[in-house]
């Protein structure tokens, strides 16, 4: 695969048992990139490979760490047995800068395509808390405990028009 500035193509690698060397540019081989801008060693190109960085697989346990500032993506399904979703989903992993326990991941569950999002906290991994889109807000809300307005009965499931009636003494 060869790439420069010009950003109107697209590229697909077909084979990544090859190495791919672009004039300087970039190196690919097979999924990882290992030179960026020429730079094969230095800051430059460890910091590029951190955003491009990609760890394909399923693990069993999504409560890693990694202490890079890299952003990965994982796969959570069946094999995966601590710190899932509540679905089969695709995990965005973002890593703190250090090992000081502040990595994020965020879940866009497969078949539902719900959101969910959680945190570590010192290292400690938070629960997942799933977003709510504006169609998961109900119209109406069933209150617990009713009351009664007039001799009508209302819980809040569903609107109700009381009709008073004013008495003149």
């Amino acid at each position: 695969m060869r790439w420069s500035s010009d950003t109107s193509r697209v590229y697909t690698i077909l084979d990544t048992s090859s190495t791919y060397i672009s004039n300087g540019k970039g190196v690919i081989n097979g999924t990882t990139i290992t030179q960026v801008d020429n730079a094969t060693n230095s800051t430059n190109s460890t910091n590029a490979r951190k955003l491009v960085n990609w760890y394909s697989a399923r693990p069993t346990s999504l409560n890693a760490q990694f202490g890079d500032g890299s952003l990965r993506i994982f796969y959570a399904t069946s094999s995966t047995t601590e710190g899932k979703p509540a679905e089969d989903s695709h995990i965005l992993h973002l890593a703190w800068d250090n090992t000081g326990g502040y990595d994020a991941q965020l879940a866009v569950h497969a078949r539902s395509g719900k959101v969910s999002t959680r945190a570590q906290n010192g290292g400690t991994w938070q629960p997942w808390k799933t977003l709510a889109f504006t169609t998961d807000i109900p119209s109406s809300l069933k209150n617990p405990y009713s009351f009664n307005v007039f001799g009508v009965v209302y819980d809040g499931s569903a609107a109700k028009t009381v009709t008073t009636s004013t008495f003149v003494s």
